[in-house]
């Protein structure tokens, strides 16, 4: 750093952690924005303008970065004065993950409730206790909605999309395992349909952080629009198909199994989303988070 050294307090409380923090980052980002030098007394400051392009960076351009203490980076002004964001063609890639696991999981959690005469006679039960495995799969979601935000504030997206994927495909296969044992199981069917319904609150809350990790400002509302809309979607596919797919209570088992197999289809690729682009995108999550919950209590 040119000119003076400045010596700093040290920070005694969150707060002022959090304005030293700030104020560090901005004087790095202005010596970066500002000209080479005062002529005639006065500093020279260049008009920064942020532009947006679509494309891999240049190894130059990937290190005009400056890392923040909070793990996100910033972009840095050119020598013209522009702060280049780029997004990323990969970022579509992850999002239609997001759209088939909310396709599949909502296509889960009705997949006995559109034929729940046919699943009565193969469980040998009635209709009111095979509503049951649509109902379980709903609590299964509330139990697990503390999970999906402490996963989606550690992790990221990513993680929570991983998470989804695994208790999606492990429930699929039990629940068609509780379907091909010698008597059918209906216990073990629903230990794997809330499994599943573990899994679709990760996948239903990601849309939002995702977008924000890698869509521009004039995309994100598309982006989670459209991965947020999949869920009903795949529930109005459950209904519609399953009837098909079932039309007598032998070919129960059957069905579940090319639900598992969608299911499974579906989740694999999810293993291979980025965690983050790797360069901002945009501004906008170089922001300065508010404090949490736990934070502001204190």
């Amino acid at each position: 750093m040119q000119g003076d050294q400045v010596e700093r307090h040290q920070p005694n409380s969150e707060a002022e952690h959090l304005l030293c923090e700030d104020e560090d980052w901005m004087e790095m980002a202005e010596l970066h924005q500002a000209g080479t030098g005062d002529k005639g007394g006065e500093s020279q400051v260049h008009h920064v303008e942020n532009r947006y392009t679509d494309g891999e960076p240049s190894q130059m351009e990937a290190s005009r970065t400056i890392s923040r203490g909070d793990g996100d980076e910033v972009a840095l002004a050119d020598n013209g004065g522009h702060v280049v964001y780029r997004v990323y063609k990969i970022r579509w890639f992850g999002l239609t993950q997001l759209i088939l696991l909310n396709i599949v999981v909502s296509w889960d959690w009705l997949s006995y409730s559109a034929v729940a005469n046919t699943a009565a006679q193969f469980f040998s039960t009635n209709p009111s206790i095979i509503n049951w495995l649509s109902t379980g799969f709903l609590f299964a979601f509330v139990v697990a909605a503390p999970a999906t935000i402490w996963t989606l504030h550690k992790g990221g997206p990513r993680l929570a999309i991983i998470t989804s994927s695994l208790l999606i495909l492990v429930g699929n296969w039990i629940r068609y395992g509780g379907t091909r044992t010698s008597s059918p199981n209906f216990g073990l069917t629903m230990f794997g349909q809330i499994l599943v319904g573990f899994g679709q609150p990760f996948v239903l809350a990601a849309p939002t952080r995702y977008s924000d990790l890698w869509f521009t400002p004039a995309g994100r509302v598309s982006a989670t629009a459209i991965a947020s809309l999949a869920n009903p979607f795949g529930g109005a596919l459950g209904q519609l198909i399953n009837p098909f797919l079932a039309t007598k209570a032998s070919e129960i088992p059957n069905m579940t199994l090319y639900v598992a197999i969608i299911s499974t289809v579906a989740s694999l690729p999810s293993f291979f989303i980025p965690s983050k682009p790797p360069t901002p995108v945009s501004p906008h999550p170089t922001a300065p988070r508010p404090p949490s919950v736990q934070q502001s209590a204190y």
